[in-house]
């Protein structure tokens, strides 16, 4: 029907604007948790390496939830949509005030995270503990080894690491360097970029 129509051509629409963005707020009725439509949308941030708030609208409908029941529903929803769970999560009420500067703060703290460029030392000594707590992966002849790592650019943050054996390191290794980087250096509400090179 028309209401099918609409809701086409507002996805396209924001399909659109995500690709020229640096934040992309995306605004979920808490009652109604996220839709088909939320997750082509979180597939597009992650695609086009913009940062993201996560709002949820219409908290108050909730009037009993406390702090704790706040941070249950926040963690299940990033562990649904895992390919923005590094999203900031704002929650919001339509009744309150505040809320648009609460999503504002959002906004403007992702744009730090989003252009924070790390020093030198500091990267490598995060790569150093992660290294000591995690080996690079091996094979039946060869191991991987990381000898340093650089901080390429910034909007989406963007890190080269330079190893022996770039085919080694798998999905599975570069998802715990970029959770080791979230946790020593931050980065909440912006995408990273990891890049295996040979030193050659």
């Amino acid at each position: 029907g028309s209401q099918d129509v609409i809701e086409r051509l507002s996805v396209k629409q924001s399909l659109r604007s995500i690709r020229e963005s640096d934040v992309t707020v995306l605004l979920l009725d808490a009652a109604m948790g996220p839709t088909k439509q939320d997750f082509r949308i979180a597939e597009e941030c992650q695609k086009h390496g913009c940062a993201c708030v996560i709002a949820i609208n219409k908290w108050d409908i909730f009037p009993e939830n406390t702090y704790e029941d706040q941070l249950d529903y926040r963690e299940a929803l990033l562990e649904s949509m895992r390919n923005i769970s590094w999203s900031k999560v704002v929650f919001t009420s339509a009744l309150e005030n505040s809320s648009r500067k609460k999503v504002i703060r959002a906004v403007e703290s992702c744009l730090v995270e989003y252009n924070k460029r790390l020093p030198t030392s500091l990267l490598n000594t995060i790569v150093q503990e992660a290294v000591a707590w995690n080996s690079p992966p091996s094979s039946s002849t060869k191991y991987g080894k990381i000898y340093y790592c650089t901080q390429a650019s910034v909007r989406p943050p963007s890190f080269v690491f330079f190893v022996n054996h770039p085919d080694l390191f798998d999905d599975q290794y570069t998802k715990y360097m970029e959770n080791q980087l979230r946790k020593n250096a931050g980065f909440e509400g912006t995408p990273l970029r990891i890049f295996w090179r040979g030193k050659d």
